[in-house]
């Protein structure tokens, strides 16, 4: 009995390294596909980083450059700050509404934030041109400021359905459904609490 369980032992020892060293060598012949693996998923991740990275550059970029019109527009001399922060904390708080909602897609944030300057401008150009200026006026451009809300928050909830997006995708939708969104709201502003076709 005794040189049976020795045997029995001898033949579970020489199958255990029988399957080691298969398990080994099987390891040893999927090492190069599992390296190359290893290094194409830390490429994207890297490359992922550094696109999102640029995401948020660009955004804040535009963002800065609703700053600099509204600053550019205020008047220079003691209202200045009142009149800038009078136009740009409104699309401050539209932009972080939607930074809130879309905080892994800055460029929805780029976006809007382009449609709201270049709204800021020409609200302002078609204010000056007015022989009748009346500063009340700017609250048109305030009870509009909403529309570019739902718009881009609309517009972009879409675009994040799709199952292929690009970054300029949703920049785009962003500052399309602003734009779409502030002339609705315009439209309606413009047709009920405020008359703008008069000079």
């Amino acid at each position: 009995m005794g040189i049976d369980h020795r045997c029995a032992y001898v033949r579970m020892s020489r199958q255990f390294l029988h399957r080691a060293n298969v398990g080994i060598l099987g390891l040893a012949g999927q090492a190069p596909h599992l390296r190359s693996r290893l290094t194409s998923n830390v490429r994207h991740l890297v490359n992922d980083h550094f696109h999102h990275r640029n995401e948020w550059i660009i955004a804040a970029l535009f963002v800065l450059v609703g700053i600099c019109v509204a600053m550019s527009l205020a008047p220079k001399d003691e209202g200045f700050l009142p009149n800038a922060l009078f136009m740009w904390l409104p699309q401050a708080a539209i932009l972080l509404l939607l930074f809130l909602t879309y905080t892994k897609h800055p460029a929805a944030i780029g976006g809007a934030a382009l449609a709201l300057s270049i709204y800021l401008l020409l609200f302002h150009a078609w204010l000056f041109s007015r022989i009748h200026k009346d500063s009340m006026a700017w609250l048109g451009y305030l009870y509009s400021l909403p529309g570019a809300a739902v718009g881009a928050l609309v517009l972009v909830a879409v675009l994040l359905g799709m199952k292929k997006r690009r970054p300029v995708q949703l920049a785009s939708g962003a500052c399309l459904g602003s734009a779409i969104g502030l002339a609705a709201n315009q439209a309606i502003v413009c047709s009920t609490v405020m008359y703008c076709l008069g000079k």
